[in-house]
C-alpha cells in the first residue's frame, strides 16, 4: 500500500499532532521515529500536504529502496510492513476522516448535519 492511500481523505489534527510528539517549526509539524528495530528512522512533515522520508540508520541516508517496486524479498517486505505499521498508527491517532475532497462539498455536508442533523451515507461502499 502506498502512502498516499494511508493518507487520501485524512485531515490533520493539530491538537491530536502534537499530543501524538509532532513540533511545529514555521507552518510544518513534524516528527521522527525509529522502527523496525532502530534500524530505520521515519520523517513525517505535515502542511498542507503529507510527505513521509524512511532513512537508513545506520548511514543517515535516504532509504530509496522503501518506495520501489522493484525491490523484492523478505528482508524490504518486513521493512515496508513495519513503515506501513507506523503510518497506519500516525494516521489513527492523529488524523480525521474527510469524507470529500473538495472544501464546498465539505461545508455543505456540515451544513446539512448541522441543519438537518444527517449524515452522509455511502450504501455502495468501494475501495
Amino acid at each position: 500500500m502506498a502512502q498516499e492511500d494511508i493518507f487520501n481523505r485524512k485531515k490533520a489534527n493539530i491538537k491530536k499532532l502534537i499530543a501524538y510528539g509532532f513540533i511545529k517549526k514555521g507552518d510544518c509539524y513534524f516528527y521522527k521515529r525509529y522502527f523496525f528495530d532502530d534500524a530505520f528512522y521515519c520523517i513525517v512533515e505535515v502542511s498542507d500536504h503529507v510527505a513521509c522520508h524512511v532513512y537508513d540508520a545506520s548511514f543517515n541516508e535516504e532509504y530509496a529502496l522503501i518506495h520501489s517496486s522493484l525491490s523484492k524479498g523478505t528482508y524490504i517486505s518486513q521493512v515496508r510492513e513495519s513503515y506501513q505499521a507506523l503510518l497506519e498508527d500516525i494516521v489513527t491517532h492523529c488524523f480525521d476522516d474527510q469524507l470529500f475532497v473538495y472544501n464546498q462539498t465539505m461545508r455543505i455536508a456540515k451544513w446539512i448535519e448541522d441543519n438537518y442533523h444527517l449524515k452522509p451515507e455511502f450504501p455502495w461502499k468501494t475501495n
